[in-house]
């Protein structure tokens, strides 16, 4: 506790009130828009890029073309092999983030960005907030705060897992 208030004294020195809470306040924004754009809207895509099995097939041919600078080869197979495990990874640390949330959270975020209609488009808010019986005000402040943690969550277990 007391390293705690150590670091905010620390930081009050270099940050008046006004610039501490804008830096939070684009934290903030920066975990809503990179769990909503980087994930969300492409976990459909990364899982069914994690499934994928299909491998292209396997013909030689002849070319006069003079091969790669590097003089390595291309594999076809092995891109969509690397495309399938990186997909995995993703979903994996996906899925890890999702459950360590709340409930209320978990189940928000999967109405909302994982299950789809027939149509194969995803649910409108409205329709979302009816189903979890949220009034209107709840559920975008709800959303608000799931998407930042879970935001928040994600960034850090896809930085240290390719960083580490």
């Amino acid at each position: 506790m007391t390293k705690q208030l150590a670091f905010y004294d620390d930081i009050q020195q270099i940050f008046d009130q006004k610039e501490l809470e804008e830096i939070l306040l684009n934290k903030s924004e920066f975990c809503r828009v990179y769990a909503e754009e980087y994930w969300l809207t492409q976990y459909h895509e990364l899982k069914r890029k994690s499934l994928t099995t299909h491998v292209p097939s396997i013909t030689s041919f002849l070319s006069d073309s003079p091969s790669s600078p590097t003089n390595q080869n291309n594999s076809k197979i092995e891109d969509y092999a690397l495309k399938s495990v990186n997909a995995g990874e993703k979903i994996d640390i996906f899925d890890k983030c999702l459950e360590r949330l709340p409930e209320e959270f978990q189940e928000l975020i999967r109405k909302k960005y994982l299950q789809r209609r027939s149509d194969g488009k995803l649910y409108e808010d409205a329709y979302v907030y009816d189903t979890l019986s949220l009034s209107r005000t709840q559920y975008y402040r709800i959303k608000k705060q799931a998407l930042f943690e879970f935001g928040e969550m994600l960034y850090t277990a896809h930085y240290t897992h390719y960083v580490t």
